[in-house]
């Protein structure tokens, strides 16, 4: 297996189909490279569970039984995938056709990476403020967030 996407969901099934379209035609454009998606659901009680698993076939679904939060969402299902490279997906998240094709392409050109991170458009195009934020440094983990510019 060569990607894994790992979606983290909790009450948020209309916004969780919209990410999972995304990343399906993104998977498909990938061709031939083995993929799989993950989402772990974490205790949602407005059925989540259920319409992924009547809707999504091709979703590996894991459903807690009690709400993990983000990080041991990740977590919890990052133990249940099988590709060489994982992504982290939010489920408020839309991708392009072509992002994992890219991102891998990349990953696989520079063996030394360790982490990448893609940059955010809202619908009509225009970069989000968040893109600006840096790498994660012990100064930047003590000092108080800023907004950009």
């Amino acid at each position: 297996m060569k990607l894994s996407i790992i979606v983290v969901s909790f009450n948020v099934k209309g916004h969780l189909g919209l990410c999972l379209d995304a990343a399906l035609k993104a998977m498909d454009e990938m061709g031939s490279v083995q993929s799989e998606l993950i989402v772990l659901d974490n205790a949602s009680s407005d059925g989540t569970v259920d319409w992924v698993a009547s809707n999504y076939p091709r979703v590996k679904l894991i459903a807690s039984q009690q709400n993990l939060g983000f990080s041991k969402g990740n977590n919890r299902a990052y133990q249940e995938s099988s590709g060489e490279w994982v992504l982290l997906l939010n489920p408020y998240t839309g991708v392009a056709e072509d992002t994992f094709a890219l991102v891998l392409s990349h990953a696989e050109a520079n063996p030394k990476l360790g982490a990448i991170g893609v940059p955010m458009y809202d619908a009509s195009g225009r970069r989000l403020p968040e893109n600006n934020i840096g790498m994660p440094t012990p100064s930047a983990a003590f000092s108080p967030l800023r907004a950009p510019g």
